[in-house]
């Protein structure tokens, strides 16, 4: 419990690191593969990510997460801030950020609702699929529209994305699913979510320019309760700040 709680409170020294620029990675792999690395080897990104001629679309983006996405994407110089809502079309009156996105309300698990909002985006660069909804429950206890309330947004509502940008002949630089540890870790009365973020790790894997990243809790806001984080940080999973996280 003493050394848990030093690495938590940075008390113990952190290991050395070798980098290796993101261009390098085969080279990277190659020298985790001889055991040449003492501590940790890092991938280093310098290559610029977002772009203010470029249009990005954030899918759940007045939820806590999309909110987040869209101001770390405004404060790296993204132009074209898109955010698609299921219930709204204008900023809340509550939106206190520095920045004025575009908000449109679109179903991201309807289809034709996915293909109007993308043949009209300017030069896309980037999407985010933040969107998603729980419905917990335990296992014997799932309905079918359980599964369908929690697969219509995260998987439907990927599976459309992937299938508009083919279609509209797209090429953003990448599509980033928001999934989540429960895709391996489980939850309690989660078994519909954690296949629903399972699905996305898959999917990811089978296109060049997705990638699936399976966040922890978020502190502060998200979808996880509190007793969902008080349980996590007993197995030593702690609670993600965006500012370190995103």
């Amino acid at each position: 419990r003493k050394l848990f709680s030093d690495v938590v409170q940075m008390n113990v020294e952190p290991l050395c690191t070798t980098e290796f620029e993101f261009a390098k990675l085969h080279d990277a792999f190659e020298y985790l593969r001889d055991a040449k690395n003492i501590g940790k080897v890092v991938i280093t990104q310098t290559k610029k990510l977002y772009h203010a001629t470029g249009s990005y679309v954030v899918t759940g983006g007045l939820g806590y997460v999309g909110q987040h996405i869209a101001q770390t994407l405004y404060d790296n110089g993204a132009g074209n801030i898109i955010l698609l809502s299921s219930s709204k079309d204008k900023l809340p009156d509550s939106w206190d950020r520095n920045f004025t996105p575009t908000v449109l309300k679109c179903n991201v698990a309807n289809k034709n609702e996915v293909l109007g909002v993308l043949k009209n985006v300017n030069n896309l660069r980037g999407i985010f699929h933040a969107a998603g909804v729980l419905s917990d429950k335990t296992l014997p206890n799932l309905t079918k529209e359980d599964w369908e309330i929690v697969y219509g947004a995260k998987v439907q509502g990927a599976c459309n994305i992937d299938e508009c940008v083919t279609q509209l002949g797209l090429t953003p630089d990448f599509v980033v699913l928001c999934s989540s540890i429960a895709s391996g870790f489980g939850g309690a009365g989660q078994g519909n979510y954690s296949a629903g973020n399972g699905a996305l790790d898959k999917l990811a894997r089978e296109r060049d320019n997705f990638v699936s990243i399976r966040w922890g809790a978020w502190v502060g806001g998200g979808m996880a309760m509190d007793e969902t984080m008080v349980r996590a940080a007993r197995m030593g999973i702690l609670g993600l700040d965006f500012k370190d996280a995103i």
